[in-house]
């Protein structure tokens, strides 16, 4: 088949449709393209909502971790307090123990406030330092009462060093795992 015989058959075709066929294909054309901006629009409206909803949510979620890790050392300090009263520091233990309920309730009313906005895994992380700060104060102030309700015995003190050493290290230990859930939560789907 020639270029000739091609141009015959179009020409032949176009001849049969007429000048209506001619509109009709021109219209289908036009129509086609006007729905398939519309669907595009749409689409990309839709996308940049999405990709804004998502940004309010990763700043709110940011916010509230840097809140919680501002407030979580400042407890881990103050039960390390604890350590400096068993050899002779400058605390009492009132002082020790109001600076960790202080300590204690920021981090708590930060962890409840928040709690909608960031993930579940951040949240179970935060309870179990929370129960270890628990833990680690009232098992100082047992031994504490437990001291003054008899005469101290020179073994007492190595009893006690240990408690408070084995007590702080559940809370710090909770500390590494915190950060690690925080970071996955950030960077996890960059990394």
């Amino acid at each position: 088949m020639t270029w000739i015989e091609v141009l015959k058959i179009v020409v032949g075709l176009l001849a049969s449709l007429g000048g209506g066929g001619a509109i009709i294909v021109l219209l289908s054309s036009w129509l086609g393209r006007v729905w398939a901006d519309r669907m595009l629009e749409r689409l990309r409206i839709e996308g940049t909502k999405e990709s804004f909803r998502h940004q309010l949510q990763f700043d709110k979620e940011f916010h509230i971790y840097e809140e919680l890790w501002h407030s979580v050392l400042p407890l881990c300090r103050a039960a390390s307090r604890f350590r400096g009263l068993q050899i002779g520091g400058v605390v009492s233990d009132e002082e020790a123990n109001s600076e960790l309920v202080k300590t204690y309730n920021c981090l708590n009313q930060i962890v409840h406030d928040n709690r909608p906005f960031y993930a579940p895994l951040i949240y179970d992380s935060v309870k179990k330092m929370l129960r270890a700060a628990e833990r680690a104060r009232d098992g100082y102030q047992a031994i504490r009462r437990l001291e003054e309700s008899r005469v101290a015995q020179p073994d007492t003190a190595i009893t006690r060093s240990e408690k408070v050493e084995q007590l702080l290290d559940e809370l710090n230990a909770e500390i590494e795992p915190l950060c690690e859930a925080i970071r996955e939560r950030i960077f996890g789907k960059m990394q």
